[in-house]
């Protein structure tokens, strides 16, 4: 009997010491750079592109690659904090890089768009900051509705447009200038943008 008793009480313990590690998963999403390769171009992306969590909350991000850079520029008016430097989050026009993992900190509610550093428009997400105490929840495919206007909606300013080919050939050129001096990195970076960023339609 005592035996039993004693099986119990680990059983629950295990329980118990597995809840708090279920419940930061669920509380921290994690959105990761992926690369594809097709048979003629590769392709990026944000997984998942689409994130749900509560004010106050934090998503991790993540480039696991050591091949193909990346970084985050926020395309909304609202941002949040993100843990920038070494190894952390690159977040800027000109910053990017291979291997970095770092959290960014919601702190109001509102719609978060982000795009990727280096692929820009082929690279898009939002993250959905609600009203604090709303369960977190991500995503990858339908948006959330939208109401429908009651005005005639302008037609929108048309969107740089990056060619597949053009990505990898940035890509290649970022990498290039990651090895020049460090007072010529800057000016190479804008150059590679220049060429090869996206065009306007």
């Amino acid at each position: 009997m005592r035996l039993r008793n004693l099986l119990v009480v680990g059983a629950l313990g295990l329980i118990a010491a597995t809840l708090p590690a279920m419940a930061s998963s669920e509380t921290t999403p994690t959105v990761e750079a992926k690369t594809s390769s097709g048979a003629y171009s590769e392709s990026h992306s944000w997984s998942p592109s689409q994130v749900t969590i509560a004010a106050g909350g934090s998503v991790v991000f993540a480039n696991h690659s050591s091949e193909v850079p990346h970084g985050v520029i926020w395309t909304s008016s609202v941002k949040p904090t993100c843990e920038e430097g070494s190894g952390k989050v690159p977040v800027g026009a000109e910053h990017f890089g291979y291997q970095w993992s770092g959290s960014c900190k919601f702190s109001q509610a509102g719609t978060y768009t982000f795009e990727c550093s280096v692929h820009h428009q082929e690279m898009t997400g939002t993250i959905t900051v609600t009203a604090a105490g709303t369960t977190t929840t991500s995503t990858t495919s339908t948006p959330p509705p939208t109401p429908t206007p009651t005005t005639t909606t302008p037609t929108p300013t048309p969107k740089p447009v990056v060619h597949p080919g053009n990505a990898r050939k940035l890509a290649k050129a970022l990498r290039a200038c990651r090895k020049k001096p460090k007072g010529k990195r800057a000016a190479c970076i804008k150059r590679a943008h220049k060429r090869y960023g996206p065009k306007k339609k």
